[in-house]
């Protein structure tokens, strides 16, 4: 799989960046890069959630363990995000949330054992605390989400770690390594490209220091560079169609 470095160089290639007068910086190409991954990946996730078909969507989730803290202001047991995730519908980018099964108490039942949290909201929680079939338990434990912080709600206070697995984004500018293959499905590259590209495109058609930028660095009128078709609002980069 080609690394971010690879991308950006193709990109700058193509766009001929290497030897006009117009500069794209490689943290603003980088951030476009992962600005087109992340708009991709989520369509491509979204299009498997709708087919049902969870296997497919396997290869984007990362696993992690985390310890649980307690909020000293509501008493309640929360875990911090091991890094920014995908808002998807239905699951806010949580694959799953389940007990730790090496922090287990001694002699949990298979039953507990094996449970999953279930998401809800700070508007239904009080709601469903009068419903036996619904509240949380030890039995049928609860998360809420928030944007850097979940909470979770119901399990035993022996429970002192949680594994789960997360949709994670395209990590922050200052933690990108160009270096590292991108995590997409080949048949995804080309949709990437092609944005980034059309991002280019317009960077390029911005008047600069001699208030021309015709793509080459020659003197005005000697070359003119043709004005990009307008991307149409359905065109299936942007909205791709349902299968």
């Amino acid at each position: 799989m080609p690394t971010i470095a690879d991308f950006m160089a193709d990109i700058k290639e193509t766009l001929g960046l290497n030897i006009d007068d117009a500069e794209w910086s490689d943290g603003a190409l980088a951030y476009n890069i992962g600005l087109a991954i992340d708009h991709v990946k989520v369509q491509d996730l979204n299009r498997s959630s709708r087919r049902g078909d969870e296997v497919a969507n396997m290869s984007e989730v990362s696993r992690f363990v985390v310890p649980l803290s307690t909020d000293d202001t509501y008493g309640m047991r929360y875990f911090d995000m091991p890094g920014p995730v995908y808002d998807l519908p239905h699951n806010g980018g949580i694959d799953h949330i389940a007990y730790y099964r090496l922090g287990l108490p001694a002699n949990c039942p298979p039953q507990v054992a094996r449970v999953q949290y279930s998401p809800t909201t700070w508007k239904l929680l009080p709601l469903i605390q009068h419903d036996p079939l619904q509240r949380p338990s030890e039995e049928r434990p609860r998360y809420i989400r928030e944007r850097n912080k979940t909470w979770v709600i119901g399990q035993s206070p022996q429970i002192t770690s949680v594994q789960m697995g997360l949709y994670l984004s395209f990590p922050p500018l200052s933690n990108i390594d160009i270096n590292e293959e991108i995590n997409l499905a080949p048949q995804l590259l080309f949709n990437v490209r092609r944005m980034v590209l059309q991002s280019g495109n317009w960077l390029m058609l911005q008047p600069q220091e001699r208030l021309l930028n015709d793509g080459r660095a020659n003197n005005v009128g000697t070359e003119t560079r043709p004005t990009p078709p307008i991307m149409s609002i359905n065109d299936q980069v942007l909205n791709p169609q349902p299968d």
